[in-house]
């Protein structure tokens, strides 16, 4: 609901009489002086009792008082030197509190103020009160099922009359804006339920909402020492939990500052993976690391800060402020008791009738000391005990925990929406990493299957020079020549074959290679392999080229078979362990 209110400032009028001249007629006008409104402010409760608790208490202990939700303040006003002067301002009703009043609404009390900068307060310039009662809720009628009870009834139509005819066609006409159609059954199942009431609003109790009986108004006498002693009692068990919860919320803050460094060292060091590896890391990092992955981070650093300001240091300040100063204050007041109530009894065994008036005004006086000091040491240890215990100590714990709570919750839900934002990039970022994995899935298991089938296969693979050249020109002996067979020069590919030749010719024949200098090889190649005179693929080589072709002839006829290429050999025959030409690897050509 919206209100208008419409204000109207006139002048004040003094009482006192001055006398003016106009147009030489001399009149005699009141005196008035402006009216200034300072600090005109709205303010608006359930009752007045809350209403003047609002501008009395709360205010004094908040001046800031327009910050509250039930306080608006308008601003200052002046008549300026007019009779009058009216203005207008709307305000848009809101429930004073979560919670209806009895009979389904709210009461509703309101003042219009201004400051008093002199006297600090408000002063109240008019206030009124009404009832805004809540919206009727649709009353649901509880449907009770009666099985085996349903009567089962055929719809009857009405056959018009013979006297009226016309009276039928008015019941019809009457039918028709009174009598509801009806809805068909399949209709009627799919109709969408009625609308639910709102579940009702949460509250909390607590069970000290108000401060308890202030024990310095009890005399010193049993009780209250007994309520004393029990308040210490519980001191001592305080101080031992206090100091726990502290000890394993600095746990928590290390353990958590920790976690926020290695995960910022983790972000940090994909970066720099990312330079070198970009198809490997960039998409992750772009899309998740450094977006979702930063906002959840900061969440926990925050959280890790309020932990030590909400919660830390302020039960530190109390575990050392107040909890251990509590054996102290109650020294003090143990050895204050001790001496007062000793002075008493010297003050109480003197006999009045034989002092002196003035010696029994100066003790009278200095009893009178010793009981205030006694009394005020008394009040401040009993407020300093009921504070820690029930008090004002307890509800600042409380309070703290109650602000962190609040802090991590607001503070996980702002989070979880930015999160909530940036979610269809994860997702895009998930389906198009797994079509690749099923891709390279398909390429693994593709070379799986190539791989066994290579396993499997039973043909000889032989290099293509190993063949016959087919435009090669036959020997004599029936055997082709390969060009091939003289390429290759290591020592395995050069073993003797199918010669006919006897040892002695075989001595003789390694003899005569190690002191000639073409250097023939002891172990000749494959048999028939012979240089052909149409392709020399060694031709230009001094020590691969067939020069006479006519004594390779002879030697393969002979039964042997001449290669050219290159030998090692030591510097000084010897045997082949020779350790002398090992060690001065003096290798010649």
């Amino acid at each position: 609901m919206n209100f208008r209110f419409t204000f109207i400032i006139r002048q004040i009028q003094t009482g006192q009489v001055v006398n003016s001249t106009v147009n030489g007629v001399s009149t005699s006008l009141p005196e008035t002086i402006d009216t200034v409104l300072t600090g005109f402010t709205f303010a608006h409760a359930s009752n007045s009792k809350e209403l003047d608790n609002l501008i009395t208490r709360e205010f004094h202990a908040n001046p800031n008082l327009q910050n509250n939700s039930n306080v608006q303040l308008l601003g200052d006003y002046s008549t300026g030197g007019s009779p009058s002067v009216q203005f207008e301002w709307s305000w848009k009703w809101k429930p004073p509190k979560a919670t209806e009043d009895k009979g389904g609404g709210w009461r509703n009390s309101c003042s219009f103020l201004d400051y008093d900068q002199r006297a600090n307060r408000l002063n109240t310039l008019a206030n009124f009160s009404f009832w805004v009662h809540n919206a009727q809720r649709p009353l649901s009628s509880p449907q009770v099922s009666s099985p085996n009870l349903e009567l089962n009834v055929a719809a009857r139509n009405r056959i018009p009359s013979a006297q009226s005819v016309m009276s039928h066609s008015s019941d019809i006409d009457g039918s028709h804006s009174q009598i509801p159609p009806r809805t068909p059954p399949e209709i009627a199942d799919t109709a969408p339920p009625p609308p639910t009431a709102a579940p009702p609003p949460v509250k909390v109790e607590l069970p000290f909402t108000r401060p308890a009986e202030d024990m310095s108004a009890v005399e010193d006498g049993p009780l209250f020492r007994a309520t004393m002693k029990a308040l210490e009692q519980k001191t001592g068990n305080m101080r031992a939990k206090i100091k726990k919860v502290l000890k394993k919320a600095e746990a928590a803050h290390q353990a958590q500052v920790a976690c926020n460094d290695a995960v910022e060292a983790f972000i940090s060091s994909l970066n720099e993976a990312s330079t070198s590896n970009a198809n490997a890391v960039q998409p992750a990092l772009e899309h998740y690391f450094e977006k979702i992955a930063r906002q959840i981070l900061n969440y926990e650093q925050l959280n890790t800060a309020n932990l030590q300001k909400l919660i830390i240091e302020p039960l530190n300040k109390l575990y050392t402020n107040d909890i251990k100063q509590a054996e102290a204050k109650k020294k003090d007041f143990e050895e204050e008791s001790r001496e007062y109530y000793a002075y008493v009894g010297r003050y109480l065994g003197q006999r009045q009738d034989s002092l002196k008036e003035k010696k029994r005004a100066e003790s009278d006086s200095k009893y009178q000391t010793k009981r205030r000091n006694f009394e005020l040491k008394r009040f401040d240890y009993s407020s300093f005990m009921q504070d820690l215990h029930g008090g004002r100590k307890e509800q600042e714990v409380l309070s703290h925990l109650t602000k962190y709570a609040e802090t991590q919750a607001r503070s996980y839900l702002a989070t979880a929406k930015k999160v909530e934002e940036m979610i269809p990039q994860l997702e895009a970022l998930v389906h198009e990493v797994e079509q690749a994995d099923k891709e390279f899935q398909f390429q693994r298991t593709e070379r799986e299957e190539k791989r066994r089938a290579l396993e499997k296969s039973t043909k000889i693979f032989v290099e293509p020079e190993t063949f016959a050249n087919p435009g090669a020109p036959q020997n004599p002996n029936g055997t082709y020549s390969s060009d091939t067979e003289l390429g290759r020069a290591d020592s395995t590919g050069s073993q003797p074959r199918g010669v006919s030749s006897n040892a002695s010719s075989v001595s003789s024949h390694g003899n005569a290679a190690l002191g000639s200098s073409s250097a023939a090889a002891t172990g000749a190649s494959a048999a028939g392999s012979v240089v052909s005179p149409v392709q020399n693929r060694f031709k230009g080589i001094r020590d691969l080229e067939e020069r006479d072709a006519s004594l390779a002839g002879s030697d393969r006829a002979a039964g042997q078979q001449k290669k050219e290429g290159l030998l090692w050999a030591l510097s000084r025959p010897g045997s082949h362990i020779d350790p002398k030409g090992i060690n001065k690897q003096a290798w010649h050509k």
